[in-house]
């Protein structure tokens, strides 16, 4: 179960993460505060390990997929991996506000961030 979240899942959200912040500028007009977003990313990054990373040890321990009870053993590594699940939540949330605070605030690009090099730029306009 975690290898699959790991490889398939995070990379997709990860992924989508950084496309956002990307291309945000670039969309909207308007600059996230680049700090507050670092701390999304450290946030995110703790949170998603502390949620699968003990799901590892619980599998090799043979832990059993799709319980609804589980022996009290195992508690630990649910613990851990509830408490990261709750980290990474309130970093989402955070992403969300860094995003919204950046639109509201009307913080625009003051400088030109996307040179013209690519095809892509350069068809856009």
């Amino acid at each position: 179960v975690s290898h699959f979240h790991y490889v398939l899942s995070l990379g997709a959200v990860f992924g989508i993460f950084t496309g956002v912040s990307l291309w945000w500028s670039f969309i909207t007009g308007f600059v996230y505060d680049k700090l507050m977003m670092t701390v999304v990313f450290v946030l995110m990054f703790i949170g998603v390990n502390l949620t699968f990373f003990p799901l590892h040890f619980a599998g090799l321990h043979g832990f059993p997929r799709k319980y609804l009870d589980y022996p009290d053993i195992y508690s630990v590594w649910n613990v851990i991996s509830s408490y990261g699940s709750m980290i990474s939540t309130f970093g989402l949330f955070l992403f969300i506000y860094v995003l919204l605070e950046s639109f509201f605030s009307y913080r625009l690009v003051l400088s030109d961030y996307f040179v013209n090099t690519t095809p892509e730029y350069s068809m856009s306009g």
